[in-house]
């Protein structure tokens, strides 16, 4: 997320996965990204919320097709949270 996405050092990225497979996962970038338990009592940079079924498959590169669009809401920083959807599945 760093690097090809370009989270600047101190982001935090809440993903919010909705549906059957609902969780959180936060990211924090220090250098390099990775997955925290928390964010240590501070609000994320940017929020990604998206149905998981959607994240798994833009992760793997191909995301759902236009005619079964999928909502995916952005909080917070969000251009950050643009690019990392744009490259997810290089990030990841």
């Amino acid at each position: 997320m760093g690097k090809l996405a370009k989270a600047p050092d101190g982001s935090r990225i809440l993903f919010e996965l909705t549906g059957p497979l609902a969780r959180s996962i936060r990211v924090s970038v220090d250098g390099r990204a990775g997955v925290v338990d928390d964010f240590g009592g501070l609000e994320p940079t940017a929020t990604i919320r998206l149905d998981a079924l959607q994240f798994t498959r833009l992760a793997g590169g191909r995301p759902m097709s236009a005619a079964r669009p999928q909502a995916i809401e952005l909080g917070g920083d969000k251009d950050v949270a643009a690019r990392i959807v744009e490259r997810l599945n290089f990030v990841i």
